[in-house]
């Protein structure tokens, strides 16, 4: 409680030290309700990505069916119900790995979407950091082969992701952007979705081990493509 509720007949003490009056708040204190909430929220977003590093590996390694959830648990460093804190099921850290590797994929669109009227060489940069995040995450890449191979449902949900791509690039490039009449819309998703799928192909390629195409004949090949495509429109 504070003096000022006390009511002004309690001012004349206001300078006369009591033992039972409780230390007066350090600057500060106020703000450590919230600091403890935000330390532990950090620290299950932590633990959340401990768990997802823990499966992907896992998953890459393992296999997917033969890895269970005392497995993840156990590399990740934590208990059982823990791991019941941030996920309902194996599935939902599969799903999660899954959109981890995507959210690679639209930073990169999101880049590619910025670049305003790029040259050969800037397109040709670009390229280049796309196919070298595709090998950076190869194991993501080899999940995803084995998780269509396991479940063809899951090319929808691919596609969908494609979709959000295209409509993320046509906020930067005329070309990647749908017209309304339903007939020619079709046509130009079609088109677009060919244009990222072609270029996904020819990256997961060169991420592979065993690849007999040479690397900058590809990229160059690459940059062509995607330069002809952006200037279509």
């Amino acid at each position: 409680m504070g003096f000022a509720q006390w009511g002004g007949k309690l001012l004349a003490y206001r300078d006369k030290p009591r033992e039972d009056a409780a230390p007066a708040p350090r600057r500060g204190a106020a703000a450590r309700p919230t600091e403890r909430r935000s330390i532990r929220e950090e620290h299950r977003e932590l633990t959340r990505k401990r768990i997802i590093t823990a499966a992907r590996s896992l998953f890459v390694d393992k296999n997917y069916i033969a890895t269970t959830i005392d497995d993840i648990a156990e590399a990740a460093g934590i208990g059982r119900a823990t791991f019941y804190l941030h996920f309902q099921s194996k599935d939902e850290v599969l799903q999660a790995v899954l959109d981890e590797g995507m959210d690679h994929q639209r930073a990169l669109y999101q880049k590619l979407a910025t670049l305003n009227e790029p040259t050969r060489v800037e397109l040709r940069k670009w390229v280049e950091q796309y196919f070298n995040a595709f090998r950076s995450h190869y194991a993501s890449l080899r999940l995803f082969m084995f998780v269509i191979g396991l479940d063809g449902s899951h090319i929808g949900v691919f596609s969908k992701n494609r979709d959000r791509y295209i409509a993320l690039l046509g906020e930067g490039h005329a070309a990647f952007r749908l017209p309304a009449p339903a007939q020619e819309r079709e046509l130009r998703r079609v088109a677009a979705h060919r244009q990222l799928y072609r270029m996904e192909q020819l990256a997961s390629y060169l991420a592979s081990p065993g690849k007999m195409l040479d690397r900058s004949a590809c990229v160059d090949c690459a940059t062509d493509a995607l330069q002809a495509y952006l200037a279509e429109r």
